[in-house]
């Protein structure tokens, strides 16, 4: 909790700070020094699972068994999810060692969640994936969509392309999709729900029709981000399975949840294309809300869509060049601009003269600086500024 506050409030607590910031005793920099308790303490987790299970087989009394585990008081796998996010929201690497010990862990998860799944789904003649929840550890923490997808898009800001664990997800999908419907319920009742649902289609609950409203969309978003970014081997069927859930809830994504999907879209090469209704309801998403969206992510989305062979409306791609270049100078990666630029020219659009005007400007600028010209200077109007 304490790394996920600081990530919340965008505070790094050892940048920018007076002699670097909180410290241990022995001087070790704060974030690190929870990077190292998170690993040990996984580490005396794991071991302590591995105990556990010996006395299981050797037939142990209950007591030992849970003195054991409550010994190891383990991460739930949403806090192991918050800690992962802090640290990619920080820019701050953990260690690979803690990036694959909870890589494993998610995996193991994700596993025990497609295996229970089934088997409720098949002992309540359900079809498979029709389970609406499934308890792990010791049925004491249910694993949802959310979690998951707060973890991949961790791993691909982090850079660490755990195979796996995206492959346990892509055979897990509808386990965890149907759980995202329902509110929290021990295993056995979950069995019992998705046999109901089975039979009458009943709604699984106000309070899961809510959360669900706003998580999936951004649950979905990420998932299919983070396998792109990464570009791990299930990235394929992953997005692919993401696609019906996306045309789903489209109506709830918001404009940055739009641009990574587009983006991960673009980037994958899926067994077959996009449904051109899924990309006509993004589009028009996104240009319901180019006011509010990040600079960067309008680019994004207006690549994608050209890559997507999508021509957007004329008045789509105008508000987002026209945001674009009301940033200002500076404000967007060159990389991005190029991208921009591109996906208006691979349509055959043509922007605005001033707003294009604007962009070229500082492209220019920046990339003149980038090789060492400090000669040439921003031209005047709105936005522009002397030369650094």
């Amino acid at each position: 909790m304490l790394a996920w506050s600081f990530a919340k409030l965008g505070v790094h607590p050892n940048r920018g700070l007076p002699a670097g910031g909180p410290s241990t005793p022995d001087g070790t920099p704060l974030m690190a020094a929870v990077a190292d308790f998170a690993l040990q303490h996984m580490q005396q987790q794991q071991t302590g699972e591995q105990q556990q299970e010996q006395q299981q087989q050797l037939g142990s009394s209950g007591e030992g068994q849970q003195a054991t585990a409550q010994a190891q008081e383990p991460f739930t796998l949403q806090g192991l999810s918050m800690l992962l996010w802090a640290f990619a929201a920080l820019r701050q690497h953990p260690g690979d060692q803690l990036l694959e010990a909870a890589a494993e862990r998610f995996t193991a998860a994700v596993q025990q969640c497609a295996a229970g799944g089934a088997a409720a789904a098949a002992a309540a003649g359900a079809p498979a994936g029709g389970a609406a929840a499934v308890a792990t550890q010791d049925d004491q923490e249910q694993l949802n969509l959310q979690t998951v997808a707060t973890a991949a898009w961790a791993f691909s800001k982090l850079q660490h392309p755990a195979e796996a664990f995206f492959v346990a997800v892509a055979d897990a999908l509808p386990v965890l999709a149907a759980e995202q419907h329902a509110p929290a319920k021990p295993a056995a009742a979950a069995a019992a729900a998705a046999a109901a649902a089975a039979k009458d289609g009943a709604a699984a609950g106000t309070a899961g029709r809510s959360r669900s409203r706003r998580e999936e969309p951004h649950a979905v978003s990420s998932l299919a981000y983070a396998a792109a970014k990464l570009r791990v081997a299930a990235a394929p069927r992953l997005v692919h399975s993401l696609l019906p859930a996306a045309a789903r809830h489209m109506g709830a994504f918001n404009p940055g949840e739009v641009s990574q999907l587009l983006w991960a879209l673009a980037h994958v090469q899926l067994p077959t294309p996009p449904p051109p209704a899924l990309l006509e309801a993004a589009a028009a998403r996104l240009a319901g809300g180019v006011a509010s969206c990040d600079a960067s992510l309008l680019c994004m989305a207006v690549s994608a869509l050209a890559t997507l062979g999508y021509r957007a409306e004329d008045s789509l791609l105008d508000a987002c060049v026209s945001q674009v270049a009301a940033a200002g100078p500076g404000a967007v990666p060159v990389s991005w601009l190029a991208k921009l630029l591109w996906g208006c020219a691979h349509v055959g659009h043509v922007p605005d003269a001033e707003h294009l005007e604007a962009i070229c400007d500082d492209l220019y600028f920046r990339l003149s600086h980038a090789r060492g010209n400090r000669t040439v200077r921003r031209k005047g109007g709105r936005g522009s500024q002397k030369g650094r």
